[in-house]
């Protein structure tokens, strides 16, 4: 059995002992799936623009907290005092510091990109600048170098590999690339959003991407290899189900444009 195979079987194994703990604690006049249920919705924030989930609320005995619109939702100095005022702080923020506006620094990418990738990215991100690590990365990818990039969260990383594969596509649309993520919600955000640049971008609309990972069913696993442009995984699914059967990933793997750890 392999070691990604055994990890399953302990992490299911382990998901079963805490259930029969969870229906063991649960009184006998109580359901313990209900109980369950119930404590999960209390802590799953609703999206304000669902109107049947804010309508939902007031019917709702374990309602959970709507997400407050950007206009109303409180500063950051405004959480940090309501934590400060909870009964529980002890102490627990040790250090504070406030950062000074720095004034961003833009450069120009050469050469330009096309007409339908600007479009794509003014449409789905509201970008028709680059800021100068950006530019230098990119420009470093298209002359054919490895490339780390390391700045802070926020600063635009994702367009730094997402800009050169709309281009590598737009010239050769049989093209493939892999991302690799360390966690499957980061992974899922940036598939969201590749997949909504897509959609803007003419021409590449149809362009398929997919997700391949340990929840992935069997039955869509065929489909992807042979069909996907794009694909979403991690360390251990390039371990333990993509290098040990290469004959199978040969059609996307010769085609393969960039393979970026994220």
């Amino acid at each position: 059995m392999s070691p990604f195979l055994l990890r399953l079987l302990k992490h299911q194994v382990t998901l079963k002992f805490e259930c029969y703990r969870l229906i063991q604690a649960t009184p006998e006049n109580e359901d313990p799936v209900a109980l369950l249920q119930a404590a999960a919705r209390e802590h799953i924030p609703l999206d304000p623009s669902n109107k049947a989930s804010l309508a939902a609320l007031s019917t709702s005995q374990h309602a959970p907290k709507p997400i407050p619109d950007p206009e109303h939702r409180p500063s950051i100095e405004a959480v940090i005092e309501e934590l400060r005022g909870k009964d529980w702080y002890m102490g627990q923020i040790l250090y504070e510091r406030t950062a000074e506006a720095k004034e961003a620094r833009i450069a120009t990418l050469e050469p330009h990109l096309s007409d339908s990738v600007a479009q794509a990215l003014r449409a789905s991100r509201n970008i028709s600048t680059f800021y100068t690590h950006q530019v230098a990365a990119i420009q470093a990818l298209d002359e054919g170098n490895n490339v780390i990039v390391s700045t802070s969260t926020a600063s635009g990383k994702s367009i730094i590999y997402q800009v050169p594969l709309l281009k590598f596509l737009e010239e050769d649309p049989q093209s493939t690339a892999i991302f690799i993520y360390p966690t499957k919600a980061l992974a899922q955000d940036q598939k969201r959003a590749l997949e909504k640049l897509l959609s803007s971008c003419p021409g590449l609309e149809r362009i398929t991407v997919a997700t391949y990972d340990g929840d992935t069913p069997q039955e869509e696993r065929k489909d992807i290899r042979e069909n996907a442009s794009v694909i979403f995984t991690n360390f251990d699914m390039i371990h333990f189900a993509i290098l040990p059967y290469e004959d199978m990933w040969r059609r996307f793997v010769m085609r393969t444009y960039r393979i970026a750890f994220v």
